[in-house]
C-alpha cells in the first residue's frame, strides 16, 4: 500500500473528497425539505427557541437524531 500511495494511487471509499459531496447534498436536501416548514414557524412569529420547540414536538428529528436546540 505504501507504494501505491507513494505513485498517487488513492486508496480506499471513505476518504472526504469521496463522502463530503455526498454529505452537502444530503445536507442541502434536507434543508430544502424543512425551509417550508420553518417559514411558516417564521412568519407565525416564533423565535429560534420556540421553532426549536415546535420541530421537536412535530418529531422532526436533527441530522442526528435528537431534538432541536436554539443554541
Amino acid at each position: 500500500m505504501a507504494a501505491a500511495k507513494k505513485r498517487g494511487v488513492r486508496l480506499g471509499a471513505t476518504g472526504a473528497d469521496i463522502l463530503a459531496p455526498r454529505w452537502k447534498a444530503e445536507a442541502r436536501e434536507r434543508a430544502r425539505k424543512l425551509a417550508p416548514i420553518i417559514d411558516e414557524l417564521q412568519a407565525k412569529g416564533l423565535s429560534h427557541r420556540g421553532i426549536a420547540r415546535e420541530l421537536t414536538r412535530l418529531k422532526v428529528k436533527t441530522p442526528r437524531g435528537g431534538k432541536w436546540s436554539a443554541e
